[in-house]
């Protein structure tokens, strides 16, 4: 809050009068920045660079941003997996029994072979599937006998060179199966492009989580040099608070040789109680301060700190045209887009493909060990193709065909709105910190006028060639000017923070 005397006694803060003794003690209690710090012993003092690693080691902003990004991680590993090789193995024993007549039941699983890889007795499997290949083995290594000695072949006559099948107690079986998708719509096979979309998906994430913790360190800086801002200002009000009470001091001096008015006395007595309101807003911004920068640190609300003294940020660039260049180079935004479209190229590549034939064979092997070597080994082999095609879908593939195509038009009218919205904010924030840079000086050369005013008019109301209000006025117009002086270092310092962060830094 800012000063102003008048001979009525002008202050831009209003309050109620005071004893003389009251405003005195009051200035005396005053804390300092430093005793704001910690309430019994020296504070800690962090630099931009500490609270930068302590936000990005224990905030809960880059904890939750960490969490998203792992989250994500997790699920491309997912997807990637199920597009991988797998083996499973399995173990089981059958047993089955006939009904009816069992004559047929012989001639049925004796001549056509249909009963192989389906026997009686332990049976153990393994199954290994990949992306568009599956390969089975199915091993019986004991089966107990399901044909008797009379078969229905010993009632057919024998003709000349004819074995009669007979299946002995101690047989065994071994079955292999192939099938191997030729193409399903898509090169490597539709789980390649689920794994696609989903790493395009996972690298999207890393760019969001890459713009957000640009983003939090952004905020800390902002913070962190915004409790400087307060901390600097925290000594300014001080300082204007101790002016202010050598000023009061000196008019009641003064009004005890007769030589002020009671104008005068009223006068400075408001001036040294607005310079304490003052200083107590300045403390109220000095707290807030500190515990917005805590809060992104992890730190506990109630911590006590102050921060060094830094360098202010530099501008980064010598021009606007520059700025947006490097700008359009580091923001993440186009990118993110490019990734949604080539996304959206997997997803009209399947469509278009789920229109096209289905091409898939198929092939396996089955045979029948006898173990006791009293007849001929049996084995069944088969081979097969297998052909599908979308005759009608009432045409969903061609609207989904449109859907994709109107969707990458909006991706590219996105991707030139967000170059637009880029250049328009890059050039926003440097024109801004422009004029701030402007009234930074304008301020500092108030500060150094109005600091040399003050000092004359303490010289000449020594010398009587000015009056008290004289050097009332002085004293007020000095600390308003030192106060916008730290106020205008401290935008100029947020707007460069700002252009930086709108530039993707």
């Amino acid at each position: 809050m800012a000063l102003r005397a008048t001979p009525a006694g002008r202050s831009r803060i209003r309050c109620a009068r005071a004893p003389a003794a009251l405003v005195s003690i009051a200035v005396l209690l005053i804390p300092s920045a430093k005793a704001l710090g910690a309430p019994s012993q020296a504070p800690e003092v962090l630099s931009l660079s500490t609270c930068i690693e302590a936000a990005l080691a224990d905030g809960p902003d880059n904890k939750i941003l960490q969490g998203n990004l792992d989250v994500a991680t997790e699920q491309f590993e997912a997807t990637e997996a199920t597009n991988a090789v797998t083996v499973s193995g399995s173990l089981g024993y059958g047993d089955s029994g006939t009904f009816g007549d069992p004559t047929l039941y012989e001639l049925h699983s004796s001549v056509t072979g249909s009963g192989a890889g389906n026997w009686d007795g332990p049976q153990a499997g393994l199954t290994v599937n990949g992306p568009l290949t599956s390969l089975s083995v199915t091993a019986n290594p004991y089966m107990p006998s399901i044909a008797s000695q009379s078969s229905l072949f010993s009632l057919l006559p024998n003709l000349p060179g004819e074995i009669i099948p007979t299946i002995n107690d101690n047989t065994g079986s071994l079955s292999v199966s192939v099938n191997q998708t030729i193409w399903n719509g898509y090169p490597g096979g539709t789980g390649l492009a689920a794994v696609k979309k989903s790493l395009l998906g996972l690298e999207s994430q890393k760019l969001s989580t890459a713009a957000s913790r640009l983003n939090l360190v952004y905020k800390v800086k902002q913070a962190f040099y915004s409790m400087l801002g307060a901390q600097r200002a925290l000594d300014v009000k001080e300082t204007i608070v101790k002016q202010q009470r050598d000023v009061y001091d000196q008019i009641r001096a003064i009004a005890a040789l007769k030589q002020a008015t009671e104008v005068d006395l009223k006068s400075a007595e408001i001036n040294a109680r607005s310079a304490v309101i003052d200083y107590q807003s300045a403390v109220y911004d000095f707290q807030i301060a500190r515990v917005r920068l805590a809060d992104l640190m992890g730190y506990p609300s109630g911590a006590r700190f102050l921060v060094k003294e830094e360098a202010p940020p530099a501008m980064p660039v010598g021009s606007v045209e520059e700025a947006i260049a490097e700008g359009l180079k580091r923001r993440s935004d186009a990118s993110e887009i490019e990734l949604s479209r080539e996304s959206a190229d997997i997803d009209l590549d399947l469509v278009r493909g789920a229109q096209t034939p289905t091409v898939s064979v198929s092939g396996g092997a089955s045979v029948l060990l006898d173990w006791q070597g009293q007849g001929d080994n049996a084995e069944v082999a088969n081979l097969g193709v297998d052909l599908s095609l979308p005759i009608l879908d009432g045409g969903a593939a061609k609207s989904k065909v449109e859907a994709n195509l109107q969707q990458q038009e909006v991706y590219r009218l996105q991707e030139a709105q967000v170059e637009r919205n880029i250049a328009a904010d890059i050039e926003q924030a440097y024109d801004a910190v422009q004029i701030q840079f402007e009234r930074l000086e304008l301020a500092r050369l108030a500060a150094e006028k109005f600091g040399l005013l003050f000092k004359l008019k303490e010289s000449q109301v020594t010398y009587g060639t000015a009056t008290n209000q004289d050097l009332l006025d002085a004293s007020v117009d000095n600390a308003n000017a030192q106060s916008d002086l730290a106020q205008a270092e401290r935008n100029a310092q947020l707007g460069v923070l700002d252009l930086l962060n709108v530039m993707g830094e």
